[in-house]
């Protein structure tokens, strides 16, 4: 991705999440029972804790408030990783933005 910015001038980077999302789903469940799951399972929870955490006294649906909020946090992350990607987004070179597809019509909901 780095060589797509720094040398192709790659102006747009999408994060995009999707709803029922089978992992979040799969993180919530794993951090709320403590159970340990298959394969790389395990990674991917590491990776969407944080986001499950951060909307667990949400009003609404757990899985949908943690998709946007997974979304959202990869959107920063990617926004001030550095040291090609910060300085792109800080340079205006570079936006990165995030959605979630609907997957019944196919439409993106852009929340960042």
């Amino acid at each position: 991705m780095e060589y797509a910015i720094a040398v192709l001038g790659m102006p747009l980077i999408l994060v995009l999440g999707h709803d029922r999302c089978g992992a979040v789903g799969a993180a919530i469940k794993s951090l709320k029972d403590g159970s340990t799951l298959p394969g790389r399972m395990p990674s991917l929870v590491t990776a969407i804790a944080p986001a499950v955490k951060a909307v667990s006294s949400q009003a609404g649906s757990a899985l949908d408030n943690a998709i946007r909020q997974n979304v959202i946090d990869n959107v920063a992350k990617l926004s001030s990783a550095t040291p090609i990607l910060g300085a792109a987004v800080e340079q205006k070179k570079l936006k990165v933005v995030g959605g979630i597809y609907r997957l019944k019509d196919g439409k993106v909901d852009m929340v960042t």
